[in-house]
């Protein structure tokens, strides 16, 4: 975490990040956690004090105002929500971030100049983030300060009550919250299935299903609820949320998605076309409705397809061919909007890599490869061990700590997130603008 939070000073100091920023960058070992949405951030100190920033509208900044919450160990932004997770295990949530740093503009902000999105010197809005994110604006200006009003107190999360949560991990608009025994808890939108929850918006009763287009895509938020797996005895141990998609591990080492599957972000390979030999290891995890012939994994080239029934993708997905690295290694896990990647590094640490596993859209080269095609499961060497709870993705890119002090970056590079000194551009397609592969490894 301390090399992380180098990592933040160096990028909104060299940058020339927003008043706000700056201004949490100053004293980087008073942070904790540092995390970011859209068009706001948030941060939490050694004593577990919460502090919120953000844009309210084009040229106006309002700055880090501290939140009614304490003892605060982790904290994380959807699109518009922030997240909390206490020490005492409790979680509560900040609604609607933008509208409460809004309403209390008038009387703390902070002008700067207007900026284009598309200027293309990083001085544009950050896209939304998971477990990860990249500073919303990157220009210096004066300050406008005066007296700051008080955030509005978070709420408590529904239905947690008895359960101690150790990890809470976010998406777009869904949450996963993990229990100390192994319980698996989901909230937000499930509209892909990404809470784990059969959609209203299907045409069946299968565990794989085909999308239903509709002219609006359509919202479907649920209340908390629990996971449930096939095997009533699963104990999670970890969980990560990507834009519209959920993974995560069990005791056992075994990997499980459910969500949107459009980019085969939930490494089943592409369910478009499959051989019978893959269809073979579905059928246990198929729903039984009559119709034993009928496969629930194939689909035509217009359809995009989501899966809400947690299953071991490690034993019937394409990363069933990558379960020799995965076994006896430590295993992380990691997501974009797009994507998911699972990072194995082995106990036995001969020649000391990790192999990253990734699958799922690859435009910007988000997934550790060349290829920036949508990207089936395939391994890349990533030289270094991974340090403890240092790896993670934003939308469209990912960045880790290794245990030789170095900082390795990968994806897109439009906020200058990866390299704050150049918008490093891939020569692989000249369509692909302010991507990079493998970031040139930085020191801190």
């Amino acid at each position: 975490m301390t090399r992380f939070l180098r990592v933040f000073k160096h990028l909104v100091t060299r940058t020339g990040a927003c008043v706000a920023c700056r201004a949490a960058a100053r004293d980087a070992n008073r942070w904790r956690c540092v995390t970011f949405g859209p068009s706001f951030g948030a941060a939490i100190d050694k004593e577990g004090a919460v502090y919120v920033w953000g844009q309210v509208e084009e040229g106006t900044f309002v700055e880090p105002l501290p939140l009614a919450a304490g003892g605060i160990v982790d904290c994380r932004c959807s699109a518009t929500d922030l997240y909390m997770l206490g020490g005492n295990g409790n979680v509560c949530v900040l609604r609607d971030v933008k509208s409460a740093l809004h309403n209390i503009s008038a009387n703390t902000t902070s002008k700067l100049p207007s900026v284009s999105g598309d200027s293309g010197n990083g001085s544009t809005t950050g896209t939304s983030s998971h477990d990860s994110g990249t500073v919303a604006q990157t220009q210096q200006a004066g300050e406008q300060t005066v007296e700051k009003t008080p955030l509005p107190a978070p709420e408590r999360i529904e239905g947690l009550a008895g359960k101690r949560i150790v990890k809470i991990s976010v998406g777009n608009d869904h949450a996963a919250f993990l229990a100390d025994d192994g319980s698996l808890y989901c909230c937000g939108d499930n509209s892909f299935g990404q809470c784990g929850k059969k959609p209203l918006n299907v045409r069946n009763d299968y565990s794989l299903m085909v999308f239903q287009y509709s002219v609006v895509n359509p919202v479907e938020h649920i209340d908390l609820h629990k996971v449930r797996f096939k095997d009533p005895a699963t104990s999670v141990v970890d969980v990560v949320c990507g834009g519209r998609h959920t993974c995560c591990v069990d005791s056992d080492g075994n990997v499980y998605t459910f969500g949107d599957d459009a980019s085969v972000q939930l490494f089943l390979g592409d369910t478009r076309g499959r051989t019978l030999l893959e269809l073979e290891h579905y059928k246990p995890y198929r729903a039984r409705n009559g119709e034993s012939n009928h496969s629930c994994t194939k689909y035509t080239q217009t359809d995009l397809h989501l899966q809400f029934n947690p299953i071991p993708v490690n034993q019937v997905g394409k990363l069933r061919e990558c379960q020799y690295l995965m076994r006896g290694a430590a295993t992380t896990l990691a997501a974009g909007d797009d994507f998911s990647i699972v990072a194995a590094t082995p106990e036995e640490q001969g020649d000391r890599v990790t192999h990253l596993i990734a699958s799922g859209g690859n435009r910007y080269g988000q997934c550790a490869s060349a290829d920036f095609r949508m990207h089936r499961p395939r391994v890349t060497r990533l030289s270094g061990v991974l340090l403890p709870r240092s790896f993670g993705c934003g939308s469209r890119h990912c960045m880790a700590a290794l245990d030789n002090g170095q900082i390795v970056g990968w994806g897109s590079n439009q906020h200058r997130q990866l390299d704050p000194n150049s918008e490093l551009t891939c020569n692989y397609d000249n369509n692909v603008q302010n991507a990079v592969f493998l970031c040139p490894q930085l020191r801190f």
